[in-house]
């Protein structure tokens, strides 16, 4: 699936190490003094006072939801963690952490998949972190955090691919979120000239991909739903790990996404309607996973309507 547009704006976040410039072959893993996730450490869930569904994957690697006021950032700090990484859309609370010591780094990835510059970037936190703690989070902490602090671990040399994907069914990852677990299990650790353009790419703050990005990411599941619904909601022979659940999980997720995040014109009508929308989706998924075929295209066809005469409507708004 192509991913969002990931569009970048803010100063550097830290330098590149000079490590980084004498670091072993391409394609061998990260091995820091003092690694963030060392082979044989134990992840488990914790408590963290305003972080939802926290996990520590390793001595120096936390994940979990989106840290919620100066209680969290400051138990945050006293862990250990100096920088604290979103993998979410929304704008990161960057004066916050900082009252309280920490840096922010920014990645943002959807739910389809990890980008490969994304990848890169995450791998090179087992250097550009120092010798600090790292907290990852999205904003529930089940799917793109332990997502990415998987892909962090395996950069690490501390897990290979199948217990990287343990490790997010563990979190709570869902397997609907089939591209999460393959832009996993596909990682490979990236050499060191890709970790130095990676450590230099790493930012406080991303500029959001806005409604553009959104609506592309919309088509491309709509396509797929389009293309599985004119088969009978089978798998297509081209795309045999697209299923419609998924595909229809997908686009609710970009829908509510999209509201979360304000994109779009500001009037509330077509917030309403992004509901609404979103909402129509949720029932074609229950219907798709109960087997209910029949109402399955007969929602999708409605939908597709309406789709069509929103962007009619709405296509020049501001």
């Amino acid at each position: 699936m192509a991913p969002l547009s990931r569009l970048s704006a803010g100063p550097l976040l830290a330098p590149v190490l000079a490590s980084l410039l004498v670091m072993g072959c391409a394609g061998r893993a990260i091995r820091p003094s003092t690694p963030l996730v060392p082979a044989g450490a134990e992840a488990r869930a914790v408590s963290i006072e305003g972080v939802e569904n926290a996990r520590r994957v390793g001595p120096r690697l936390w994940s979990g939801g989106e840290p919620v006021g100066d209680t969290a950032f400051a138990a945050l700090a006293a862990l250990g963690v100096r920088t604290v990484v979103s993998v979410d859309g929304a704008q990161p609370d960057v004066e916050a952490a900082r009252r309280h010591g920490l840096r922010y780094v920014h990645i943002p990835i959807g739910y389809d998949s990890v980008p490969a510059d994304a990848a890169e970037e995450l791998a090179a936190l087992n250097v550009a972190a120092g010798e600090g703690g790292v907290f990852i989070h999205c904003h529930h902490g089940k799917h793109r955090g332990p997502t990415a602090a998987a892909i962090v671990a395996m950069a690490s040399g501390a897990w290979d691919g199948a217990a990287a994907n343990a490790w997010q069914r563990s979190a709570g990852t869902s397997p609907e979120y089939a591209g999460l677990y393959r832009s996993v299990r596909e990682f490979k650790p990236p050499g060191p000239a890709m970790l130095k353009a990676a450590a230099r790419r790493l930012r406080p703050r991303h500029a959001p991909a806005g409604i553009v990005a959104s609506m592309v990411a919309t088509d491309h599941h709509a396509e797929a739903l389009d293309a599985l619904g004119r088969n009978g909601w089978r798998p297509l022979a081209s795309r045999p790990d697209a299923s419609p659940v998924q595909e229809a999980r997908l686009l609710r997720e970009q829908f509510a996404e999209s509201v979360r995040l304000g994109h779009g014109p500001r009037d509330p009508r077509f917030r309403e309607w992004m509901q609404r929308f979103g909402r129509g989706v949720g029932a074609m998924e229950d219907a798709l996973r109960s087997g209910d075929l029949t109402t399955a295209t007969v929602t999708w066809r409605a939908l597709r309507e309406d789709c069509r005469s929103c962007h009619k409507a709405w296509r020049d708004a501001r």
